[in-house]
């Protein structure tokens, strides 16, 4: 748990579109991933 914080806008990520060729995203053993 954290306390409530505020911070800039422009530090805000909004999580990536979604391929258009609807191929599954590769993943490489190892490689670092974001979760939303």
């Amino acid at each position: 748990w954290q306390p409530e914080s505020k911070f800039p806008f422009n530090r805000v990520r909004l999580p990536p579109a979604p391929p258009k060729d609807d191929k599954p995203i590769s993943m490489i053993e190892g490689q670092e991933v974001e979760v939303i």
